[in-house]
């Protein structure tokens, strides 16, 4: 059966830490994501630790980003104005604050959108009234009660009525530049930028299921310049922290340690590094030449994970700490980013905190045919993006959490029954060390 929808195209596009990463995704009919195109920009000069640094270049990169899309969709670029531009960032210095707005009408009556537009602008009001120097950028509505009733159990109609509405919203707060950069940038590519989220919710979306937005959870975004743990309960983001280090940290640490190029420290890193050197069952001996070199380079795989480790415990001793305050609400932690995908890192953070741990999963949203690249760990967000998108009406009040993944696969059950799997190949036991053990590089 045929399905496929007449909704529009949506081009989601995620400034990272250090990259972009955008996609073309259409909505099935089940609500699943189509994904048509797929660029990653890895490492652009406009964006670093989370921010954008570059605003003169900003409109140059998007354009390109949609030029680059548009190559592989074909027609994309000459209807942009028809599609739908959706956007998420991080931010350095990215806050959530939660604040609670409540009007009262005359009488019972209709909650109409320009008396949502007033409370919406009072959240911003009253958040810049106390933190002057920074701005908000972006407001979403946690939940909800409509004269006393809480919105668990009020059957939502098309035109709610109410005397008395109380709504509760966590903002999200930055550098006060930082939204008019992004809108600055669309102007100058001559792109309608049509909806802006922070990272925070995309992947709030993307990774946790309707009852952990509730119980309550974490998810760690290693990503390359920057690492950010954010602690969700009671359908909201309760606290969110970063550290501006990541794994670009760690390839920089391998590179001056061992005097290797950064290429190659990167690919050491993903193909042989581990996150602790307790972790290292054979402590295999590598060579690398380098050109135009008669002498190879050597080191061992105790000492790489050494490295690794040193970095690591640096950038985690913050995240475990908001971890431990927060313990009590924190059921389950998720990692995601790129940071992700290094070799024991999962084992690492477990024998330091609580509550389990996973690698996440955002597949459920997708076709069960769409891009391998796209299941990635740090596609995580574009993925939320996109899932958030395809549901934007642009209304203020709607019941959250919303939306839902179209398919439920119960990712924690089948990591619990491939974990040991995957402790193997991650994470290696302790075990009889072969020093002998030699490995040539070829990168």
């Amino acid at each position: 059966m045929d399905n496929s929808t007449t909704k529009p195209l949506n081009v989601l596009i995620d400034f990272g830490s250090s990259g972009v990463k955008a996609v073309v995704v259409k909505e099935n009919l089940d609500h699943s994501l189509n994904v048509l195109a797929v660029e990653n920009q890895p490492s652009v000069k406009i964006v670093s630790k989370g921010g954008i640094t570059n605003t003169s270049q900003l409109g140059f990169e998007i354009h390109k980003i949609i030029c680059l899309l548009s190559n592989q969709l074909k027609g994309l670029e000459d209807h942009i104005d028809e599609v739908g531009i959706f956007v998420t960032i991080g931010g350095r210095n990215l806050q959530a604050v939660s604040t609670t707005v409540k009007r009262d009408q005359i009488q019972v009556g209709p909650i109409r959108q320009e008396r949502l537009d007033e409370m919406l602008k009072e959240v911003h009001e009253k958040i810049t009234a106390k933190y002057p120097k920074i701005a908000v950028l972006a407001v979403t509505p946690t939940s909800y009660t409509l004269d006393g009733i809480s919105q668990d159990k009020i059957k939502l109609e098309s035109k709610p009525q109410a005397q008395q509405i109380v709504i509760e919203y966590t903002a999200f707060v930055d550098e006060e530049e930082m939204l008019e950069n992004v809108k600055s940038g669309f102007q100058h590519a001559g792109c309608a930028l049509k909806h802006f989220w922070v990272r925070p919710e995309c992947l709030r979306y993307a990774i946790l299921s309707q009852e952990e937005q509730v119980t309550g959870a974490a998810i760690l975004d290693f990503g390359a310049q920057t690492t950010s743990i954010s602690i969700y309960g009671q359908n909201r983001c309760i606290k969110h922290h970063t550290v501006t280090n990541g794994g670009y940290n760690i390839t920089h640490d391998i590179e001056k340690s061992i005097h290797l190029p950064y290429s190659v420290a990167e690919n050491v890193k993903c193909q042989f590094g581990l996150a602790a050197e307790k972790f290292v069952s054979e402590n295999r001996v590598m060579r690398f030449r380098p050109e135009g070199e008669e002498t190879p380079i050597e080191f061992t795989t105790s000492f790489l994970a050494q490295i690794i480790e040193a970095r690591l415990d640096e950038i985690m001793q913050p995240i475990i700490k908001t971890l431990s305050e927060n313990s009590a609400i924190v059921k389950v932690v998720y990692l995601t980013g790129g940071g992700a995908k290094l070799k024991g890192l999962r084992k690492y953070l477990q024998e330091k905190i609580t509550a389990p741990v996973y690698i996440s999963s955002h597949a459920d949203w997708l076709e069960e045919d769409a891009p391998k690249i796209v299941l990635r760990p740090e596609y995580a967000a574009v993925i939320g993006l996109a899932s958030l998108a395809a549901e934007y009406s642009g209304q203020i009040l709607t019941p959250p959490p919303f939306p839902q993944p179209p398919k439920k696969k119960g990712f924690k059950a089948f990591m619990g029954s491939v974990g040991s799997l995957l402790e193997k190949v991650f994470a290696p036991q302790d075990g009889t060390q072969n020093n002998d053990s030699q490995t040539s590089l070829n990168f």
